[in-house]
């Protein structure tokens, strides 16, 4: 096939001559381009144009010295850049990004600096920063490159450059221009010191940052030049907080008399010691507190029952049970005589290992069926569930399950009988004896897959898998590392409120920053129905939103006070109209999203459930670019709406494209490589192994052995007679022979002089040296295919951030949020709404504070549920957890606040539209003294078939007991299982009411199983949140507690 024409050459730009490998045929490239003006082309666009334009100004190697021989204008090129950075093509500013950090472009930010250093005069330094570095910076600051995922790599290498060596070319471009265009050269500071964090020890920076500093007090900055000065101050640790602007002096004729209280500092700050255990000098203390406390709650459990395991199998005398309940009621399952028997290897999850152990004893004498039966209603090693392989020489290797698919050579292979590909699934149900499950490791680490890959084969140490029912790792981890990412950073909005360094008792809360601007104020006019406006500190005038709006008083006050702080908190006891009330605020902020340049806002909800009823109201109220992120949602209006199936619609870019092909490519080919590895390791006295060990290490012995030939099964043909050539040399040695010589002398002799015990000895040999040959080569292999996935991830998730960038509404749960935070953080959200923070780990909700963040509004009620945590000693009823209050949100904790916390303004819905009155009295006497009832719920009809609303039933029927082998601790009672099936079938029968308006409520999960099992043959059944049910007209809630003797 003929070269195809030199682009170069056609330009008149081609160096390369004679050595260029495209042709220099002018004929050729005349021939094409006339049968392409035969063709509709699209018109090359005026950003692609100058794209061609700016990219022509790149000089080229010479093919010889490798030097760049051409100049650069590099006023024209930066210009030209931020030309194209600030259009709106997204694959025009990766194309600009990726050419500047590579080679050509590096030589180019070098020029630059060269230019800078060799000017020092004051006038040509502003002269040089305006015309060059000013551009450059803002290339390289654009909000869309520092928050693009694709562009990480090239942009980290163009700040790592302009950093090296050793700081000293970050120090020359930056000492001279300190004080010109500070908002550019703090978002480039900002990111320099957080790449490199060697910045903290060289002075240059810290001169810097002061000068930086200084100018602040001179004139008043954008918020985000404010938010990265903070930053980089805490990273080199000068001072605590932004410098404060000089406030007016008290005329000291008007002092007055005062009388001083000592007061004590927080924190390490305190003459006498911390106060109590939440009292920190700093951000840095709060989160810290969270993350050990969370990391207890989670892990800790588990780092208990590994350590009882491996003191069990260290001394297997002494007798453990196999399901071991904890002082506070932990559970956790151990599996016995565990045996890694094989691996392989899936895209998603890398490197997968089958685990067989002894089956349960429950189940010992079971039927097949039997046995699955049990499996499937124990839910136990489901897929996602965290297990834990202890070995008794110490090993330890959290893994997860995985779905027990084929191995990836299975499938391939289309000769293997049904029987045969059936019988190599894992099962936990199959054999009588045993049991088996694929796995993943939970975090890949080298280490755990080379001792995987080496102990495949019956060991003689003992092994166990310790399991945590209802564990499940993506529920605790992404937040433990958002946290460890936060504390790295140091940045979070609101420091000053959730981890303050005064004593003040009350917060004073500002508005948002974004509502501070000049002439900016809020256009209520969607909610009022009339023009009206607030400006935040201002007075309001109530009387104009009352006139036209459907909110009630106290949700009016709520919305302008949720409007008007930075921070601000609502309570919404039962039916006060907690969600209503946060549609009504997020109406308001989208109907002036533009004019606060707001960005997407930010829905976040404990659960599921909730999440979907706050989406569906806003899309009901015509809210349009909502999306829905994660993929547990149950509504039908929303399916449409989630983020996997608006990334299917949408392009990516040209380098996106060109990226994931790449990155496909890698994969593939290291896939492929890693199963034929697998293949050798599984197999590890295939005769294959040989045949690759000799021929890779010693020549003569291959030729010795397989020199004439095999086929693929092994065997070689001599005078018509097939046998296994690596058998048949085994079992093959003269009688005669007797030597036994070590294995250094074996390899220097043929093989056909050794013995039959020095050819055994040399066999093994050669299977050791081949597997551990093959497990260095896997170690490398997925070394290579986790470097490729992560960069392909990466451009997935940058679709997604296009994506969710064109939202106006983003709604996720706090788990998906805590797994998403890179990609939210990118986002450059505003504005973060918060429904249920009451049930809300603190922790949680500081992660949902991203750093862009300026508005956050809290919804919830402390006085109901609390966040659910598993460790009691951590909980604030236990006396001894009270001092670690983990069960607190932030929520609880801004309006309680304990010693050294501020207390936030609190905002209180007071109308429940839910309950009839008879019913709210159960909580208006305890909790709620102001709760008021709407006139709508006087009119609430009788029960029919019940004589009274309200019933209390105490019986004096004792619980199930519980098998001494059960798997489940769970509490059952069948008298209330059967008092509730009656009392729910004589309510259906009254044809009032059908089975979608009655709740049952119970706390325990066995009781659960047992009442949908005896319903479900009558009624439809529908198993819900813990907080679902808000909206049938009945409930019966049954306790089961009733203790045995």
């Amino acid at each position: 096939m003929p070269p195809g024409p030199c682009f170069d050459f056609q330009r008149g730009r081609c160096r390369r001559g004679t050595y260029c490998r495209f042709s220099h045929d002018t004929s050729t490239s005349t021939a094409s381009s006339t049968s392409t003006t035969n063709q509709q082309l699209r018109k090359e666009t005026e950003t692609e144009a100058a794209c061609r334009k700016w990219t022509y100004m790149i000089p080229r190697p010479n093919p010889i010295s490798s030097r760049f021989e051409a100049v650069v204008d590099t006023q024209k090129f930066f210009q030209m850049g931020w030309n194209l950075i600030k259009s709106e093509d997204a694959g025009t500013r990766q194309y600009v990004i990726t050419k500047l950090g590579a080679e050509t472009g590096l030589a180019i930010i070098k020029t630059l600096t060269d230019i800078i250093d060799a000017n020092q005069k004051d006038e040509t330094t502003v002269s040089i920063f305006r015309d060059r570095t000013l551009p450059f910076y803002k290339i390289i600051s654009h909000p869309d490159v520092l928050s693009s995922l694709i562009l990480e790599t090239p942009i980290d290498t163009i700040y790592t450059f302009l950093f090296s060596p050793s700081g000293r070319r970050g120090l020359q471009v930056d000492e001279e221009v300190s004080t010109i265009a500070i908002s550019s050269s703090l978002a480039v500071l900002d990111r320099l010191i957080e790449i490199n964090q060697s910045a903290q020890v060289i002075e240059g920076f810290t001169a810097i940052v002061e000068t930086i500093s200084t100018c602040i007090l001179e004139n008043f900055m954008v918020p985000n030049a404010q938010q990265s000065l903070t930053r980089i101050r805490r990273r080199l640790n000068i001072g605590s907080s932004l410098p404060l602007a000089p406030t007016q002096s008290t005329p000291q004729n008007l002092l007055s008399a005062a009388f001083e209280l000592a007061q004590d500092l927080p924190g390490n700050l305190s003459s006498k010691g911390a106060r109590h255990d939440n009292d920190h000098a700093s951000l840095a203390g709060l989160l810290d507190r969270q993350f050990r406390l969370l990391r207890e709650d989670t892990v800790g459990q588990l780092r208990d029952a590994v350590r009882e395991e491996v003191t069990r199998l260290e001394h297997p005398d002494r007798k453990v049970p196999t399901i071991h309940q904890g002082q506070q009621g932990v559970r956790k399952l151990i599996y016995h005589n565990v045996r890694f028997s094989r691996m392989s290897v899936d895209r998603r999850k890398g490197l997968q290992v089958v685990a067989e152990f002894d089956q349960p004893p429950q189940i010992n004498n079971k039927s097949t069926k039997q046995r699955e039966e049990w499996w499937k209603g124990s839910k136990l090693l489901q897929v996602d569930s965290l297990v834990c392989f202890v070995s008794s020489n110490g090993k330890i290797i959290f893994l997860c399950v995985c779905d027990p698919i084929l191995p990836s050579r299975a499938r391939k292979d289309s000769s293997a009988d049904d029987k045969t590909k059936s019988d190599d699934i894992p099962s936990l149900f199959r054999e009588a004896k045993r049991a088996s499950v694929l796995l993943s490791l939970a975090e890949y680490k080298t280490e755990d897959a080379v001792w995987i890959s080496t102990h495949t084969t019956a060991s003689k140490t003992r092994q166990s898998l310790v399991e945590f029912p209802g564990v499940l790792l993506p529920s605790f981890q992404p937040t433990l590392q958002a946290l460890q990412e936060m504390s790295r950073k140091l940045s979070l909005p609101f420091t000053e409120i959730v981890a303050p360094d005064s004593q003040a008792s009350a917060a004073v809360v500002k508005p948002p920053a974004y509502a501070t601007k000049r002439g900016f104020s809020f256009n209520l006019d969607v909610l009022a129905g009339v023009p009206l406006t607030l400006k935040p500190g201002q007075a309001f005038d109530f009387t104009k939103l009352d006139g036209g709006s459907t909110l009630d008083e106290a949700q009016q006050f709520a919305v302008i006070q949720a409007l008007s702080t930075g921070l601000a908190l609502v309570q919404g006891p039962p039916g006060t109209g907690k969600s209503y009330t946060g549609v009504a605020i997020i109406k308001a902020l989208l109907h002036n999203r533009k004019a606060a340049d707001l960005g997407p806002i930010i829905c976040v909800c404990y659960t599921n459930h909730a999440l979907d009823q706050l989406l569906e109201h806003l899309v009901k109220d015509g809210v349009r670019q909502v999306i829905r992120v994660g993929s547990r949602s149950k509504s039908d209006l929303l399916q449409n709406l989630t983020l996997h199936h608006v990334r299917e619609g949408a392009k990516p870019t040209r380098t996106e494209k060109h990226d994931t092909w790449e990155h496909n490519r890698d994969i593939g080919e290291t896939l492929r490589e890693i199963e034929d590895i697998l293949s050798g390791l599984n197999n590890p006295n295939s005769w294959t192994n040989i045949q690759a060990h000799l021929m890779r290490t010693h020549n003569p012995h291959f030729k010795e052995l397989f020199g004439k030939g095999v086929d693929e099964e092994g065997f070689q043909e001599v005078k018509g007679r097939k046998f296994r050539v690596v058998e048949s040399w085994l079992r093959g040695a003269p009688k005669k022979l007797a030597s036994n010589r070590p294995v250094a002398q074996l390899s220097a002799i043929s093989l056909r002089e050794m013995s039959t015990s020095e050819r055994g000895v040399l066999h093994k040999h050669w299977i050791e040296q081949r597997s551990a040959q093959l497990t260095n080569d896997l170690t490398h292999a997925l070394d290579s295919y986790h470097g490729s996935k992560s960069a392909l991830d990466r451009c997935h998730r940058e679709l997604d951030l296009r994506c969710l960038r064109e939202a106006h509404v983003i709604g996720v749960t706090t788990s998906g949020l805590a797994r998403n935070i890179e990609l939210l953080q990118r986002v450059r959200a505003k504005v973060m709404l918060c429904e249920e923070a009451g049930e809300v780990l603190e922790a949680h909700t500081l992660t949902a504070f991203l750093p862009g963040v300026e508005h956050a509004i809290l919804i919830g009620d402390h006085e109901q549920l609390r966040p659910q945590i598993n460790n009691y000693e951590l909980q604030h009823d236990n006396p001894r957890g009270k001092r670690y209050s983990l069960d607190i949100s932030l929520f609880e904790r801004l309006v309680r606040p304990q010693m050294g916390n501020l207390q936030v303004p609190l905002s209180t819905l007071k109308t429940q539209r839910r309950m009839h009155p008879s019913i709210s009295e159960l909580v208006r006497v305890p909790l709620y003294p102001d709760l008021q009832d709407h006139p709508s719920v006087l009119e609430y009809p009788e029960v029919d078939g019940m004589r009274d609303r309200l019933y209390w039933l105490d019986h004096q029927e004792k619980e199930d007991p519980r098998p001494a082998n059960a798997v489940s601790l769970s509490r059952t009672n069948t008298f209330e299982v059967d008092m509730i099936a009656a009392l729910v079938s004589h309510l259906v029968r009254q044809g009032t009411y059908g089975s979608e308006d009655i709740a049952v409520i119970t706390p325990y999960l066995g009781q659960l199983q047992k009442i949908k099992k005896r319903l479900a043959n009558s009624f439809e059944i529908v198993v819900g949140d813990r907080d679902q049910g808000e909206l049938e007209a009945l409930f019966a809630l049954e306790v089961v507690h009733g203790s045995n003797p």
